[in-house]
């Protein structure tokens, strides 16, 4: 649904209306934290800039969509870890969307602590450790961060 709302605004308004914006900003939350971290990420990475170049770094939509994506993320962060633990890979998901947030905030001290207690551990320990699920999500995380690497190096 919010797919097909983003399609139609995108065409009938345009990608860089706050409007639109508004609606892959929740795309992006959603799919996030239905398991898809790295496409809400993709979709934060180029919404955030667009909103802050269009509305400015101080508007209230700009600082209020990290913020809120922030507290969400804070919180089904602890409901999972609550619930599943700080291993699980649905935990580790959550951190991953928090962490692009706070780096999108420039709080770096943060996504650092974060990154630091939750993925770290999964991808410094042995696959003897592991389980299937741990061993398919630090791959994936890892893949992940070469191929954003690579987009890094190839844009610079």
């Amino acid at each position: 649904m919010f797919e097909t709302l983003r399609a139609d605004s995108m065409e009938l308004l345009g990608e860089r209306n706050p409007a639109t914006m508004d609606v892959t900003n929740d795309l992006a939350i959603l799919v996030g934290s239905m398991g898809e971290p790295k496409i809400g990420r993709e979709l934060l990475e180029r919404l955030v800039p667009m909103r802050t170049a269009v509305l400015g770094a101080e508007h209230p939509n700009t600082l209020g969509d990290h913020a809120l994506a922030i507290a969400s993320y804070r919180e089904l962060l602890e409901l999972r870890e609550g619930a599943l633990s700080k291993n699980d890979v649905r935990t580790v998901d959550a951190v991953w969307q928090l962490e692009v947030q706070l780096r999108g905030l420039g709080n770096q001290e943060d996504a650092d602590a974060v990154r630091a207690r939750y993925v770290s551990p999964l991808l410094d320990a042995t696959s003897g450790m592991l389980s299937y699920q741990q061993l398919d999500k630090a791959e994936g995380i890892r893949r992940t961060e070469r191929e954003e690497a690579r987009a890094a190096h190839t844009a610079a």
